[in-house]
């Protein structure tokens, strides 16, 4: 695809999202390749709904095979069960009626949250308000999981997760060029595909990993002359940060 092409023909954006980007300054291809990813996180696995416990901040995956909006008090109640194949886990939201058409039965998602007890004392565990994510036909695999996924800033219309999906089917299609272009499109494509980050990065990797993320972003930005294009590789400011999606560790965004 030619990155100096409107916006609005990028796969995924269409005329509607382009109008709200160019009010944004964002106008071609090329405008939205320089929005960078503000981190990565490593779903390279997830953790068992068996081997769950109390106090753990984990992303799981599976179907949901339960689902039901209910009403409680004054609020509304959509609750599923996600299921894996070593067990089920409850998930519950408040006051988001609209998950029924997002969150339905059959869907495959994956969730991030803290894990509690649905009742003190009781068995069943279950997460509130977890943040989550649906796959659909249009996922590749390996988009949003199952590697060190580049995480980004909502940008208008555009969802963390949409933005996943678009900014890395993008960057694939990025024509090589002449002068230092390739230089720029190399970088640009390595942070969007985050290249650097999915090699098979071991716990004492991570540092270098992140370093040489950092210094691609550096890059980009010294060989970026163009003044309007400071402000989108103002990110080259502070290197991308990988975070684990463990058992142990805090839950992943979006």
């Amino acid at each position: 695809m030619d990155i100096a092409a409107a916006v609005q023909f990028v796969k995924g954006v269409g005329p509607q999202r382009a109008a709200a980007l160019a009010a944004l300054g964002v106008a071609t291809a090329e405008d939205l390749l320089y929005h960078l990813p503000l981190r990565y996180e490593d779903r390279r696995s997830f953790a068992r709904i068996a081997d769950l416990q109390p106090g753990m901040k984990v992303s799981v995956a599976g179907i949901i095979a339960v689902a039901g909006l209910r009403r409680a008090r004054r609020m509304t109640l959509y609750e599923v069960r996600l299921e894996d194949e070593s067990g089920r886990l409850k998930a519950l939201w408040f006051n988001q009626p609209f998950l029924k058409d997002v969150l339905d039965r059959g869907k495959r998602v994956v969730l991030f949250g803290t894990v509690e007890r649905d009742t003190p004392g009781g068995r069943l565990l279950m997460m509130a308000s977890p943040q989550y994510e649906v796959f659909d036909d249009r996922d590749a695999p390996g988009v949003h999981t199952g590697r060190i996924v580049p995480v980004y800033e909502k940008l208008g219309p555009l969802t963390g997760k949409s933005l996943r999906r678009i900014l890395t089917h993008l960057a694939g299609e990025i024509p090589a060029s002449g002068n230092n272009r390739p230089m720029i499109e190399s970088e640009i494509r390595a942070l969007h595909r985050d290249e650097a980050a999915n090699h098979q990065v071991r716990a004492d990797e991570e540092a270098e990993a992140q370093r040489h993320l950092g210094d691609r972003q550096r890059r980009l930005q010294t060989l970026t002359a163009a003044p309007e294009r400071q402000a989108f590789v103002s990110l080259a400011r502070d290197p991308p940060r990988i975070t684990r999606c463990m058992p142990s560790e805090g839950p992943c965004g979006s």
